[in-house]
């Protein structure tokens, strides 16, 4: 009766292992196709932000574009407006030292 008793229990034991391996299996599935799921979520939505993010950086970058051409515009136009201020002075300052050169040079 031992015997009988013991193989009893190891089938029982067995069986309930096998049951116990298929609810495993099964949980594991489960498991494994929620977190793809939630993992396709964040990916669809880590995307959609990011081309959010891509969209105002881009306005940014052209808002930016325009104020520096604009800024690079206004720099030429007082750049050379000074140089020409620049070129009268030196014209100046050169017509009057060779005044007295001239005028030396016809002296002497």
């Amino acid at each position: 009766m031992d015997l009988t008793y013991r193989t009893e229990l190891r089938e029982l034991n067995e069986q309930n292992l096998a049951r116990f391996d298929a609810k495993l299996e099964q949980r594991l599935v489960e498991s494994t196709a929620k977190f793809e799921q939630r993992l396709t979520e964040l990916n669809a939505k880590l995307e959609q932000r990011l081309a959010e993010l891509n969209a105002k950086l881009d306005s940014a970058v052209a808002k930016l574009d325009a104020r520096m051409n604009g800024m690079t515009a206004n720099l030429h136009a007082v750049l050379e407006r000074r140089l020409g201020e620049q070129t009268r002075w030196f014209f100046v300052a050169w017509a009057s030292l060779l005044i007295p050169i001239i005028g030396l040079w016809f002296r002497g």
